[in-house]
């Protein structure tokens, strides 16, 4: 009988009068429905606050590798360019030693301590001059292949496009 009162109803209009019957019936099902709606949407953003909270923290951890692997890298070359200025200063300490005693033991004589730092003072300038000298020279040849890899200065326009001669220069202009 029910179904027959219902004639030619629509599902959504069947659906919508459903509710408003069991609103009439039930006052207490809005509430429960609207509570549950609220839980529901309450859990959503504790879930996406935590997926966010995840994702910051994994970014966080990423940065924080490169920043390490930067750091080790950087220390890496620390120690590489210090072991090479070591290596460097040995045999420039080899090659100099007597002359830097000898001239010590002018300067201090008697006094080992200050011909110690004297020797050690001269060691690390010489050493600084010999750097300075080898960057100039560094220098001097990269401009050189930079000359030599730059394409010459043409004063001409494109002969090959039938484009003229030489080029002229400028006409001189009437003040």
């Amino acid at each position: 009988k029910e179904w027959q009162t219902l004639g030619a109803m629509g599902k959504h209009q069947a659906m919508g009068e459903f509710c408003l019957l069991l609103a009439d019936l039930c006052p207490t099902f809005q509430p429960y429905v609207e509570a549950h709606r609220r839980d529901l949407e309450e859990k959503e953003r504790i879930k996406r606050e935590e997926e966010e909270r995840l994702q910051r923290e994994a970014e966080e951890r990423e940065r924080q590798r490169l920043e390490e692997e930067a750091r080790k890298r950087e220390e890496e070359e620390r120690i590489r360019q210090e072991q090479q200025k070591l290596a460097i200063m040995n045999v420039l300490n080899q090659q100099t030693a007597a002359q830097f005693q000898q001239y010590a033991a002018q300067q201090f004589p008697g006094n080992p301590e200050q011909q110690q730092l004297l020797i050690r003072q001269l060691q690390e300038q010489h050493y600084q001059q010999y750097m300075q000298q080898v960057y100039q020279q560094q220098m001097q040849q990269l401009q050189q292949q930079h000359l030599q890899q730059a394409p010459p200065l043409n004063n001409h326009v494109d002969m090959e496009a039938g484009q003229g001669s030489p080029a002229a220069p400028p006409p001189a202009l009437d003040s």
